[in-house]
């Protein structure tokens, strides 16, 4: 078996699902699809992982009545990214000839009802909420530096529920892309799934993606240039080594 590789990309990587005139994502995205290359010539398995921050908060921006529900959201888009990533990484491969192809996997990640995040919401999602704005009765909502947001809770992830496909797919030699925007979170309820409104941290959820597969390695891309202690303080230190 090949060495493996959960590779996350942070959303800074990413482009967003409104076209601007900034091509920087664009420039930062077709690196890191060149360094997924490099890895599967060097003969890792690599299986990727992405962020949605950006891209939910501007597809419920659109959502003007808010029809749909957090775990619709977070599935919307990792069929939207994950489709990104596949024809840029397809694109790639193909000119560097390589034989591996692409696998886009919509990944559900059961939580505990239980979870004390759910207690007290704290993650900031969607757009600046106006007055205009109908809200629904179960909404938690929080004032942030630019105005009042909504807030879902941040459970920790227990188990994925399609892990034993991803580890097939790395084993027949797919790049897989999976576990977008932290997964879809779901409980189980009266003997079923249901999803809820949450969002799982996505480098958690790399890491029991990591955990669970035996992964050799896990890479966390971000704007950050090196790992740091008390990070965004006057007490900040870079360690590079």
């Amino acid at each position: 078996m090949h060495k493996i590789v959960v590779y996350a990309i942070g959303g800074n990587a990413l482009q967003n699902p409104i076209p601007t005139d900034s091509d920087q994502s664009s420039e930062i995205l077709a690196k890191v699809m060149s360094d997924v290359v490099d890895l599967l010539e060097s003969g890792w398995g690599v299986i990727l992982t992405h962020g949605n921050g950006p891209q939910v908060g501007h597809l419920m921006q659109l959502d003007g009545d808010f029809s749909h529900t957090m775990d619709e959201w977070v599935s919307a888009t990792q069929g939207m990214i994950g489709h990104s990533l596949a024809l840029n990484l397809d694109s790639i491969l193909l000119k560097r000839r390589r034989p591996e192809r692409t696998a886009c996997v919509i990944t559900r990640v059961e939580v505990d009802a239980n979870d004390s995040g759910f207690e007290l919401p704290t993650k900031p999602v969607g757009p600046i909420l106006s007055d205009k704005v109908v809200m629904t009765a179960d909404w938690d909502i929080a004032e942030t530096v630019n105005g009042p947001r909504r807030v879902v809770a941040s459970p920790m992830p227990m188990s994925v529920l399609d892990i034993e496909v991803i580890r097939k797919l790395v084993e027949l030699r797919a790049v897989v892309i999976c576990g977008g925007g932290g997964g879809i979170p779901v409980i189980k309820k009266d003997r079923h799934y249901v999803g809820v409104p949450a969002v799982i941290d996505k480098d958690r959820l790399s890491a029991l993606i990591a955990i669970k597969l035996n992964a050799d390695a896990l890479i966390i891309s971000t704007a950050v240039d090196s790992v740091k202690t008390g990070f965004g303080t006057e007490n900040e230190q870079s360690h590079r080594k």
